[in-house]
């Protein structure tokens, strides 16, 4: 009864993909809430609470409006740093497993002199693989704080749009060459998870689509376009009305069978044939010839 919220969240996730999903919430929050959001009004946070505990969340919605412009240039800034430098380091050139297999043998022969280990089987081995491994939340997180940006200034600063372009131009093929060769998830090269990770993606996406909407709202709102403020305040509403649709038709077709589970099914069918009496034997006939 003592335990978190969020860790109640972790235990009862029972998969890596469940623990994976509930780590993109918390990275979307912090990424979102924290460094796109926040960050514009931190100068003035103690003030903005105080005003709208007093006025109401019009306050909000104008203050958003009015400091989120004013930060274009700090993202254009991040965007920039993210195309040129960032992943240039850590998706190209892959520093953090160059770092690793230097320290590999050193750490192998500390470990030796250390615990005086026999033959050193599996001592510091192959921890190359520790920076290959395909950590979902972390790539889903840089790729939807890029697209945030987009999303939120793409009306505001229409030259960001040019920054999210030259980010996709560099991003994509890295990305595609490294999930195919490089990076492996902890479940084993041959693991997928069939969609599971689609609702919510989506979900977060929308609802940074939706605040977007707002600041745009709140542009209207301290430029005196009461009619503007009124029309695009209508956008969230619809926003979430078709993002209802969408995961109601879509959302449990895309998580609820992964395809690690589609191929189990397969094989419990194949196993269930006379052709193939044995479980093992549907395996190896869902394997195709060796």
């Amino acid at each position: 009864p003592h335990i978190s919220p969020i860790s109640r969240s972790y235990l009862l996730a029972g998969s890596w993909t469940g623990i994976d999903r509930a780590t993109l919430h918390l990275m979307f929050a912090f990424n979102f809430f924290l460094v796109l959001l926040a960050s514009t009004i931190a100068g003035s946070l103690y003030g903005t609470i105080a005003g709208i505990l007093q006025s109401g969340w019009c306050v909000l919605i104008g203050k958003l409006g009015q400091t989120i412009p004013a930060q274009s240039s700090f993202f254009l800034n991040y965007l920039l740093q993210e195309a040129l430098l960032i992943t240039p380091i850590i998706d190209l050139l892959h520093i953090s497993p160059l770092f690793l297999l230097a320290i590999e043998r050193p750490l192998r022969a500390l470990c030796c002199r250390l615990f005086a280990c026999v033959g050193c089987a599996g001592c510091a081995e192959n921890l190359e693989r520790w920076g290959q491994r395909l950590t979902y939340p972390y790539k889903y997180s840089r790729a939807m704080m890029v697209i945030n940006i987009g999303v939120m200034y793409a009306c505001i600063a229409p030259l960001v749009v040019f920054f999210i372009l030259l980010w996709l131009v560099v991003i994509v093929p890295i990305w595609s060459y490294n999930l195919q060769y490089v990076w492996a998830p902890r479940q084993g090269a041959g693991f997928d998870s069939g969609g599971a990770f689609w609702p919510t993606v989506v979900r977060l996406q929308l609802l940074a689509l939706g605040a977007a909407q707002v600041v745009l709202a709140g542009i209207m709102l301290i430029n005196s376009r009461v009619d503007g403020f009124m029309l695009v305040m209508l956008l969230p509403v619809a926003t979430r009305i078709v993002s209802r649709q969408l995961e109601r038709n879509y959302g449990r077709l895309a998580a609820s069978l992964p395809l690690e589970q589609c191929w189990q099914m397969d094989v419990l069918a194949l196993a269930s044939t006379e052709c193939t009496p044995t479980l093992d034997a549907a395996v190896e006939a869902s394997m195709g010839p060796a």
